[in-house]
């Protein structure tokens, strides 16, 4: 029985060691999320404070309910609100382009709420935010232990030609290895 107790202590601090060392997950607006276990699709619901429909992610943990809400670094404006909320994580943006979480955007959760924050990144191309709240605090996305969170917009989506062409040099490429 002592064995098993030890064991079960072990297996425990473990695994609150890994979620600790690779608590790091990657979100973008289009539905691709990725965390320590892989991939984390993301999908439409409707986020029950606002009764909006937009891009939702499953988190593998729960987290401290709440809003992260960032701004255009040059306008100063709102332009991605992050709402977290159970195991949830609901992305809002700003109507522009054809990405999933371009719905609006919501008024913020009362009180709890973090920012304004600037995106890092120029308009159209490569836009980030990366948001770690610190273990215990409360702040949303908080779910008790250390976790990053990157927030990825307006990611340049790439042209079919040159996908297209990628595709066509990789496999050129596995031919010529195979000869």
């Amino acid at each position: 029985m002592k064995v098993v107790r030890i064991l079960a202590a072990v297996g425990i601090a473990f695994l609150l060691t890994l979620m600790t060392a690779f608590g790091q997950f990657s979100f973008d607006e289009n539905g691709n999320g990725f965390g320590p276990s892989g991939p984390i699709s993301g999908f439409m619901s409707t986020d029950p404070y606002s009764g909006v429909l937009t891009l939702t992610y499953t988190l593998p943990f729960g987290a401290t309910s709440g809003d992260v809400i960032l701004i255009d670094a040059e306008t100063s404006e709102i332009s991605d609100v992050l709402r977290f909320g159970g195991n949830h994580l609901w992305f809002f943006s700003d109507p522009g382009d054809e990405d999933m979480a371009d719905v609006g955007l919501p008024q913020a959760i009362e009180p709890n709420n973090a920012g304004p924050f600037p995106e890092t990144g120029v308009e159209g191309g490569f836009r980030d935010f990366v948001w770690a709240p610190a273990p215990g605090s409360n702040q949303p996305g908080d779910p008790g232990f250390a976790v990053t969170y990157q927030f990825i917009s307006d990611v340049p989506e790439p042209s079919t030609v040159m996908l297209l062409g990628l595709s066509l040099a990789g496999w050129l490429a596995v031919i010529r290895r195979k000869n």
